[in-house]
């Protein structure tokens, strides 16, 4: 047998020892590791628990993460599907329907979109989760669509009837705080009226809201990326929301079209305070001629009504950052609106021109929206007498009626508050007859045509204000339905 080199055996052994050592120390750091994660976890675990509790209490503590860990909240509560606080920087009351979540997309670092920024991009179809409130985080399209093949991809992608839409039911406890002003805050998604010829109409408790139609009907959201459109509620339906709940419906049940929608939240804020505002400048001028228009009314979603001075200029401040409809007016031109994004601390602005009102731009209104408001009709001051300065825009309805003999067409009187509503409802049945008596003598045959009052029940503009009673002061000619024979 040959012996082993004692030098050779010497190394060998050392080896031996050396790799002992260093396994046991691995082993040892391992256990260490897994010592350290667990109380990680743990610790982790007993964070979240503790700000989960913390957000149903307070709106003042500590930020937390959302879902999908691209930001972190800058307005408390963003994660929770049903959100209220009380006596915030924000309002005495902040209800908040649905988790800020950009449909569950999550939002980039940093990013507050109640600031007015343009969200990211997102992916569909989407679908909402199981906390998700009913009406939020999924698409839908308009009740009208049958089988138009004007449509959009939310149309095409989704389907009956999961896609139908839903209400809103927003349920809160006021705590005895009074109601003095109410803003609606409504995260909106994909609204392309324009584009798709719909019509869309916003109910509030089952009762029409045209001054919000409005502004959702100058949508156009394409992308497909959320806006932030925020919009009073007027007076007249403060008690609807002193009553603690709220049914939000937005819907088009008449137009066969694919338009399809979404909604990531509604937050309402009662007695609104120190939210994200912009302000709001413009220029209303002639289509025609390019002249400035002087005393044109302009509606700015979200804040009181303004009127034009004598250079056809307005501005309005603490006007609530996001996605901003401005709407202006003028008796004898057709009304037109303007839609423009302004973020927190800036100016936008805006031009803004009138066409002079024609039959047949009042046709392509009629149209499009199925109803007109006529600013150029005036009566005499507590009277359902014309004034002869109406002529002109009465010779351009009587134009359209001939032109279109098969047009069904219902002549409807509005008035402000001012006054008692029996009066009112009154006199504007006898406003809307004496159209309807003037078409009738001028020749138009008004086999389809129909005349009502709604006196100060359909407003479209505050009545605490002067202008915004002048813009609820109107004629209105509404498309009606055409009753088979």
């Amino acid at each position: 047998m040959k012996k082993i080199n004692p030098t050779l055996f010497l190394v060998l052994f050392l080896l031996f020892l050396n790799c002992k050592s260093d396994a046991e120390k691995n082993k040892d750091n391992s256990a260490a590791k897994t010592e350290t994660t667990l109380k990680s976890n743990d610790q982790n675990e007993l964070k979240n628990t503790s700000t989960s509790t913390s957000l149903s209490n307070t709106e003042e503590n500590s930020e937390t993460s959302l879902k999908t860990k691209t930001t972190t909240d800058t307005v408390q509560g963003w994660q929770q599907p049903i959100f209220i606080a009380y006596n915030t920087p924000k309002a005495d009351v902040l209800y908040r329907y649905g988790d800020v979540d950009n449909f569950g997309f999550g939002w980039p670092a940093g990013f507050d979109p109640f600031s007015g920024e343009d969200t990211p991009v997102h992916r569909y179809p989407f679908y909402p989760g199981a906390t998700d409130p009913e009406g939020t985080d999924r698409i839908m399209v308009i009740s009208g669509y049958e089988k138009s093949r004007n449509s959009d991809g939310y149309t095409r992608r989704t389907k009956r009837p999961e896609n139908i839409p839903k209400p809103l039911k927003l349920t809160y406890d006021l705590k005895d705080t009074p109601v003095n002003h109410a803003l609606l805050q409504i995260f909106v998604d994909d609204f392309q009226p324009k584009r798709f010829k719909s019509k869309f109409t916003v109910w509030i408790n089952g009762k029409e809201t045209p001054w919000i139609s409005e502004f959702v009907n100058e949508l156009e959201q394409t992308g497909p990326i959320g806006k932030l459109l925020s919009v009073q509620l007027l007076p007249e339906f403060l008690s609807e929301v002193s009553s603690g709940g709220l049914e939000l419906l937005i819907d088009d049940p008449e137009t066969d079209t694919g338009d399809g929608f979404a909604i990531d939240f509604v937050q309402l804020l009662i007695n609104p305070k120190d939210i994200p505002t912009a302000r709001m400048e413009g220029t209303v001028l002639d289509a025609t001629t390019k002249e400035p228009l002087e005393n044109a009314l302009v509606k700015i979603s979200g804040v009181d009504p303004v009127k034009t001075d004598a250079e056809g200029r307005f501005s309005a401040e603490k006007v609530p950052a996001g996605m901003i409809v401005v709407n202006a007016s003028k008796g004898g031109y057709k009304n037109n609106d303007v839609t423009e994004t302004v973020t927190q601390g800036n100016t936008g602005s805006v031009q803004i021109p009138l066409e002079p009102e024609t039959g047949s731009n009042l046709e392509q209104e009629l149209e499009e929206t199925g109803k007109v408001s006529l600013y150029g009709i005036y009566f005499d001051s507590d009277k359902a007498v014309l004034k002869p300065e109406s002529e002109k825009t009465l010779q351009e309805v009587l134009a359209l009626i001939k032109r279109n003999p098969e047009l069904s067409l219902e002549i409807g009187g509005h008035t402000d508050s001012q006054g008692e509503e029996g009066y009112n409802l009154k006199l504007s049945k006898e406003r809307a007859q004496a159209v309807l008596d003037w078409l009738k003598a001028n020749g138009a045959n008004t086999n389809r045509l129909s005349s009502k009052g709604y006196g100060e029940s359909v407003p479209v503009a505050t009545n605490n204000t002067e202008n915004g009673r002048a813009l609820n002061r109107r004629v209105e000619l509404l498309v009606m339905p055409v009753t088979p024979n």
